[in-house]
């Protein structure tokens, strides 16, 4: 019964951060937490503090999210590889964070590792939801490398996660797996590629309400200020485009 209630704090956490209500998120996901450690559960009290430090980190207080992944690894110990691999890779994240890029880039290999190795039907609990741990492993790959400067291969990695997700089970990360690439192509001068994978983020986005979609749109539309400034064709056509999608998603 904990551990039924545990998980739908979770969920409700998780909705909460879609929404773009954060500090409602951290709320329900600490609520999970407390739920999951009396319930005896590790594993699900490791996936929660898993979340906790993403959610940190995503919202840009990397303070305590060393500890929290370091915890959520320890608890994690026992659990098939691939599911290990989704706490490894939440470590080599926050590595990055705390600006330990050698560590980050050794612990990222590993997590590929094991997601390779691992088998998707073995997954434990709530880390099983998420589709298959090497696209977890890549997006999360590919923010290490955007941390530290190197755009190609974030913009790989994006990709790598992109094609992983697929655009029908997990639309939504599909989707904002192609930003993060388009975003990571910008950064190299590649506009005409940017905005082409900018259009294949768009078309997944069908059909989906997010804050998190919507604002993705508006940090593409920002990011081409500068270029449809200067008439760049692909920018002024896709930017068209994106103002129509964010009229229709209201």
């Amino acid at each position: 019964m904990l551990s039924a209630a545990a998980s739908l704090a979770y969920l409700a956490g998780w909705k909460a951060y879609d929404a773009g209500e954060h500090g409602l998120a951290q709320r329900y996901y600490l609520q999970a937490f407390s739920l999951a450690r009396h319930s005896g559960n590790q594993a699900d009290q490791a996936y929660v503090l898993r979340i906790l430090a993403h959610h940190a980190m995503d919202n840009g207080r990397p303070e305590h999210v060393l500890g929290l992944a370091d915890t959520a690894l320890s608890l994690s110990r026992g659990v098939d590889p691939a599911t290990q691999s989704l706490f490894v890779i939440c470590r080599a994240r926050a590595l990055a964070e705390s600006v330990r890029f050698a560590a980050a880039r050794h612990e990222a290999e590993r997590a590929r590792d094991l997601a390779a190795h691992g088998e998707v039907g073995e997954m434990t609990g709530w880390a099983s939801l998420w589709g298959a741990p090497s696209a977890t492993v890549d997006s999360h790959t590919a923010k290490i490398y955007a941390r530290v400067g190197d755009h190609p291969a974030a913009e790989a990695h994006h990709a790598d996660a992109r094609k992983r997700y697929g655009p029908t089970a997990h639309q939504r990360i599909a989707a904002l797996s192609a930003a993060a690439e388009g975003h990571a192509q910008l950064q190299q001068g590649k506009i005409e590629a940017a905005c082409m994978t900018w259009k294949k983020a768009l078309d997944t986005m069908t059909g989906i309400r997010s804050s998190r979609t919507r604002k993705s749109v508006q940090s593409m539309r920002s990011d081409l200020d500068q270029f449809r400034s200067h008439g760049a064709r692909p920018a002024l056509e896709f930017d068209e485009r994106a103002r129509t999608w964010l009229r229709e998603a209201v």
